[in-house]
Formats: structure tokens, sequence, C-alpha cells
């Protein structure tokens, strides 16, 4: 099973306390000091620290305070206390998983540090922007936050600043699987934090470092970091910090195969999540009550905690946990033998999981369209220049001939020297203008290589996104059935139960050879290998015919002469089942008709069908990729396209492509 792990993470705060003398006064003490303090910038501080007093059990007061602090600090013209507001009202905001908010307040923060000029509210900015990011599950940018911090930070020598960022880098690390880093950057923490002698931030670190245990499937390891976390957070009242460690002792134990133990810790830390108002708790703690529930077959309750966890996440857009809450629900499903709903929870599980996978992958994409974009300027400055220097070619020409009708007027030895040396410089200028001819024509077959390029990339994406998606949907899901089914095959004791677990595993192992044999057959046909294009698309529409979907005539004229490179053939294999995949899709038709006819170097393809037809006036508008991939594709090969569609009467599309 992959279990919710609970991470916690305190904001790299602006100036978090002024001084140790106030840092742990009682908030009865500092309340009392209100009412006698003039309002200026020492009211400020006030506000703020009766605030840090509410922060972690009564986040509303908390808030009415800091936003206390705002007004007078505006109306005093006080940046710093500006800052401190930003620092502090994040802090609890993001507490609250309100993470969009949180970032823009961050972000706002960081552009009046930097007018202040000082390093250390600078850092103290970007720490909580990267931060803010490390919640909403963008890493990559975290990362990058986090490195400007550290600059920063090592200029300055603050230690307790230096402690906040190590606990958030190592959440980073767990976050991205790296767990050596992350238990030195933990471990760093907890060492800054005891030479400062911090008891707050003692106790995330020590949180933190528990965690990295869990991560390492070491659960005995975590137990003294946590217990010592958990003294602190009592100490300290820190509701936010005993709901993290008590939700982490329940993955503890769970770990150690304890399940009795957990419900205690997980219940508890559900409570403090609600009470706090922490959605990000309850989403862990609904899930871990939901395990819990499974493992005492009590699928009622396990499925009711599993649809709480997949609500919140899906709310809140928590990508990870919601598909942690599928797994969990699909895991129920399965133990209850509610095939259908195992598939359905594992196909959004799997998709969640592609989209996770495949983020890498469009953002080389992002990156290769920024490239192009950057080019296709680049030529239009290009071209801004040539059309600059044809104009002061041309006037420089209009200025000769001027001269020339000026000299009419002298002897006739003047006029012949002019008229010679205005030959000479109009063949200049003519020899000039067919170089920037010919340089806009290698722009112009550069462009077009550029844009060719583009569409060649963007179709291999599409494959490789389309093949992605079949085997996540398809084979992954199948085989990820018959893991869970051989754990239940070796978990069951009856032998009528493990014969008819073995014979259903067989089943599905079938089905999964046919899908694996469906998905290697659509990134490239055997019968297009072994026998050419002809037999292929021959191959290809008798198999539609015969599922019954689509009554397909084929026809070929002249196909036996056609002598094209396997990439070509491949390329208008591809064009043909796209289309027959539009015409399944979109038109209702009852039959249709396919023609290839190859003469004099070139390959014509009719598609028609009876289906309803459409405006081809909103061809642009179509939806979904498949039109796109098909212009991509006869572009690539150079071809013409022409589509005549008549509604309730069929389309017809003829494509025209040079060979050889």
């Amino acid at each position: 099973m992959s279990p919710f792990k609970r991470i916690f993470s305190i904001f790299l705060t602006l100036l978090l306390y002024d001084a140790s003398a106030q840092e742990y006064l009682q908030k009865d003490s500092l309340l009392q000091l209100l009412p006698s303090t003039p309002p200026d910038t020492s009211k400020v501080l006030l506000f703020i620290s009766i605030g840090q007093q509410y922060e972690n059990n009564k986040p509303d007061s908390a808030i009415y305070y800091y936003q206390q602090a705002l007004d007078l600090s505006e109306s005093l013209d006080y940046p710093t206390g500006i800052l401190k507001y930003y620092s502090n009202i994040t802090y609890v905001l993001n507490a609250q998983g309100h993470y969009d908010s949180a970032l823009v307040l961050t972000l706002a923060a960081v552009d009046l540090a930097k007018k202040q000029g000082r390093p250390e509210q600078i850092a103290a900015c970007l720490g909580n922007v990267a931060n803010t990011y490390l919640y909403l599950e963008r890493y990559e940018t975290a990362i990058d936050y986090y490195l400007q911090t550290n600059q920063l930070l090592e200029k300055t020598g603050n230690k307790q600043y230096q402690c906040i960022l190590q606990n958030s880098l190592a959440i980073t690390y767990t976050k991205i699987r790296q767990p050596d880093k992350a238990r030195n950057a933990a471990e760093n923490s907890v060492r800054l934090a005891r030479e400062i002698n911090n008891p707050f931030h003692l106790g995330i670190g020590l949180d933190n470092l528990g965690l990295t245990y869990i991560n390492t499937s070491n659960p005995e390891g975590a137990i003294p970091f946590l217990t010592e976390a958990l003294t602190i957070a009592e100490e300290t009242n820190n509701l936010y910090l005993k709901e993290s460690i008590y939700l982490n002792f329940a993955q503890v134990y769970r770990q150690m195969g304890l399940i009795d133990k957990t419900l205690h810790y997980l219940q508890t830390g559900l409570q403090l999540a609600l009470e706090f108002n922490d959605v990000s708790g309850e989403v862990i703690a609904h899930a871990g009550l939901g395990y819990y529930y499974l493992y005492k077959s009590q699928f009622d309750n396990a499925k009711n905690f599993g649809k709480k966890a997949e609500g919140k996440a899906s709310a809140m857009g928590f990508t990870e946990q919601l598909r942690d809450s599928y797994m969990l629900l699909g895991y129920i499903a399965l133990s209850e033998k509610n095939y259908k709903e195992f598939q359905h929870y594992t196909y959004k599980h799997d998709s969640i999981e592609s989209r996770i996978v495949n983020k890498g992958i469009l953002n080389n994409i992002q990156d290769l369209e920024v490239k192009y974009e950057t080019e296709r300027k680049n030529q239009q400055i290009i071209k801004l220049e040539q059309d600059a220097s044809i104009q002061s070619l041309k006037i420089q020409r209009n200025n000769i001939l001027l001269f020339v009708f000026a000299g009419l007027t002298v002897v006739v030895t003047i006029v012949s020297f002019l008229f010679v040396r205005s030959n000479r410089q109009k063949q200049l200028i003519l020899k000039q203008e067919k170089e920037i001819q010919q340089r806009t024509i290698v722009m112009l077959e550069k462009e077009k290589y550029l844009t060719a390029t583009q569409a060649v990339l963007k179709g291999q994406e599409e494959e490789r996104t389309r093949l992605a998606r079949d085997l996540h949907d398809g084979l992954g899901g199948m085989l990820s059935g018959i893991k869970l089914s051989m754990q239940q095959f070796t978990e069951t004791i009856d032998i009528h139960d493990k014969k008819i677990l073995l014979e259903r595993n067989m089943d599905m192992l079938d089905s999964s050879v046919n899908e694996l044999r469906r998905v290697a057959h659509n990134l490239m046909p055997e019968v297009l290998l072994k026998f050419g294009l002809d037999v292929a698309v021959k191959d290809f529409c008798n198999s539609i015919t015969n599922s019954g979907a689509l009554n397909i005539s084929y026809q070929s004229i002249g196909i036996n002469n056609l002598r094209a490179d396997q990439t070509t053939q491949v390329t208008i294999y591809r064009i043909i089942q796209e289309l027959m995949n539009n015409i399944l899709k979109h038109a209702a038709a009852n039959e249709a008709f396919v023609q290839l006819d190859f003469h004099g170097n070139n390959l014509g393809i009719t598609v028609e069908d009876t289906g309803v037809g459409f405006d081809t006036r909103n061809l642009d508008l179509l939806p979904g990729i498949g039109w796109s991939n098909i212009t991509t594709r006869v572009a690539y090969l150079n071809g013409k396209i022409e589509i005549k569609s008549i509604q309730e009467i069929g389309t017809t599309i003829n494509i025209d492509i040079p060979i050889g």
C-alpha cells in the first residue's frame, strides 16, 4: 500500500520573535500592555507578538491581531511592520490550506523587502515564497527559491533562519524522494535549534527527522525523535505540531504492524486537525482511518473515511493525496470483490499518476515552444532590418538620379561622367538587393524547417502520450489487479478460494497479454513492416468491419508500384488510422469507403463516410487533437488536403501526397 505521510514545516517567518525576553511572554501579559501602548511602531510589534501567541491554537484571533498590525503600519508608513504582517499572516494561511492566498502575499512581501534592501528580510520573504510553493506541490519552483534564500543566509550567519531553511529543505528532499539528503537537512535543523536553544524549531526539526526514518521503512528509529517532539509540542501548546506528530506516530505503528495502536493517534490527530482547520491533516487522518477499518474488514466504515479523504483532497486540489485516496478506495473495492469499482478507482489513480509522470515531458515541450517562438521573433527582427536596408538603398539611388539631372545643365563631359557613375551605382544596388533576396529565401527556408520540425516533435510527443495512456489505463490497471489478487492468494487459506483466485488471475493475465498486443500493434503494426502499406491498410479496415462498428469498403489502385521509405508509409498509415477514428467517434456512420490511388509519383487518399456531416467552416473548432494530427502529418509529407461535408449526407476527404 502507498500510505499517507504527514510532513510539517514552519515558514521562514521574518523576525518571528523580536527579542528573546519577549519570546515566551504569556498572551495575558501582552494583552494587558495593549491599552497603555501608544499607537506607534511599538504597538505594531505588540500586535504581532499577541498574534503569534494565538496562531497555533486560535488562528482566527491571530489573523485579527495581524490585521491590526497591518492597518497601523500603513498609517505610520512603517515598512518593517508591513513585512511582519506578510510573514506571520502567510504562516496561518498556509497552516489552514489557503495556499493561493498565501502565495499572493508572500510575493508582495518579496517586492517590498527588496526595496528595503536588508538581506535578512529578503531571505525571510524568499523562504516564505519557497514554502508556499512546496505546499502547492510545485517542488522545482520551491527549490529555486530555497537556493536563492540559502545564498543570502550564508552571508548573514543567522542560525535561526538557517535552522528553518534546513527544515524546509528536509521537506522538499522528502517530496522528491531523496531520503539521505532529507535526513541530513533535518539533522542540521535539530543541531542548529539546540545551539540557539529554540524549542519551537527543535520540535519541528525532530518531527521531520522522525519522518525521514518512516520514509526509509525504519519506524523504530523514528520513535525517540517523535517522543521528544511531542513533549515539546505539549509544553509550548503547539497544536499544529502536536497534530503532525500524532499522525506520524500512526504511520509508525502501521509500518510496525501494530494496527490497533494507530486508532488512538488517528482519532486524536483528526480532532486536532478539525480544531485547527487544517484540511491537509483532515485528509491524512481520514485516509489513515480508512486503512484502519480496511484492516479490520469493516468495509462500510473504511469506505466512508476514504470518501471523506477523496472529497477534501479534490476540493482543495491536493493532487498526491487525491491519488492516494483513489488507491485506498480501490483496495476497499477489491476487498469487497467489486471488480468494476476497483477498475474505476484504479483508472482514476493511474490517470493522476500519469499526469504527474508526464509533467516533465510537458515542461520540455513548453521549453521547445519558447525556443521556437524566440527564433521566430529573431527572424522578424532580421526582416525588419532587411526592409530598412532596402529603403536606405532606394533613398541613396534617388539622390544619385537627382544629381544626374542637375548635371544635365553642365558640359557634356560632366554629364557623361555622372551617367557612368550612376550606372555603376545602380549595378551595386541591384547586386545588394539580390543578396538581400537570397538572405530572405534562406530565412524563409529556415522558418519552414523549424515549423516542420516543431510539427514532427509535437506528433512524436502525442504518440508517446497516447502510448503512456494506453499502458497506464489498460495494461497498468490489469497488472495492478493481478498483483493485489496475488496478495489475496497468498493470504487465503481455503483451497476453494485459492482455486477461484488462481482462475481469475489466469483470465486477467490473458487479458493483459491481449492488451499488450493491442498496444504494440497500435505503436507499430507488424503487418505494415512485413507486407507493406496496401496490406496493412486493408487489414486495418477489415478489423473494423469484423468488429461490427462500421462497414468499410477498401480499394487500392497501382499501390504495388509505390516505393516509399518506412517513415513515409507509417505516416500515411497513421493518417488513415486517425481519419477512421474520427469517423467512429463523430460521424455516426454505417458505411465508409477508403481508396489508395498511386500514379505518376502521386498518392491519392480518399476517405468517405455516410455519416451526419458537419460545417467545414468550424473545422478548427473540432474537439480533441485528431484533426490536428492529420493536418500535421499531411504537411510533414508536403501533401494537400481537401474536405467536403454535407450535413445528414456524409463527408469526403481527399489527400494528395507526392512520393519520391
